[in-house]
């Protein structure tokens, strides 16, 4: 581990003198700060996701008090895994938490996505021009409608990172 890792207080393991065996095995196991995962607590399992799963699965509503999210925003440098929680998506340095509001802005963020809209563009506060002049009036529309909808996670909130790495394989 990094002389900077500040982590140690998070990964004790209450019954014991060290690290717990299940943050042992996150900081070692190959692909665990790079994949998006689903993990399920009954039955206990855990799912490595892309992008177009977690957008299905996330755009479903909100996330079940069962179940936990993974996202490392910038692959291989967090451990993202240990800090997990049910019922909220955990991403580098944060956990949010997942409801109906947040399923339909992603939502809306895939159908920009599916528009043209690059991701970095989603986080502006208006739609490229010059995307928006080379739609058809019904795509410029629904455009336009769309997009104050991610108002509230636009400036460099978890949640437009989020949105943007999932969304990262969606047809543009």
């Amino acid at each position: 581990m990094s002389r900077t890792f500040t982590g140690f207080d998070d990964w004790v393991d209450p019954d014991g003198e060290s690290v717990c065996r299940w943050c042992a095995w996150s900081f070692t196991a190959p692909g665990v700060r790079s994949a998006m995962r689903v993990v399920w607590r009954d039955p206990a399992r855990m799912t490595v996701a892309t992008g177009q799963e977690l957008c299905a699965f996330l755009t479903a509503g909100a996330l079940p008090a069962g179940a936990a999210v993974v996202v490392p925003l910038r692959p291989g440098r967090k451990h993202v895994l240990p800090t997990a929680r049910w019922g909220v998506v955990t991403v580098d340095d944060a956990r949010l938490p997942w409801g109906v509001r947040d399923a339909g802005r992603l939502r809306a963020a895939l159908r920009l996505r599916q528009l043209g809209v690059s991701q970095r563009s989603l986080s502006s506060s208006a739609p490229p021009f010059t995307l928006v002049q080379s739609l058809t009036p019904a795509a410029r529309q629904e455009v336009l409608e769309l997009w104050p909808h991610l108002a509230v996670w636009r400036g460099g909130t978890p949640w437009m990172q989020l949105v943007q790495r999932v969304t990262a394989g969606a047809a543009a």
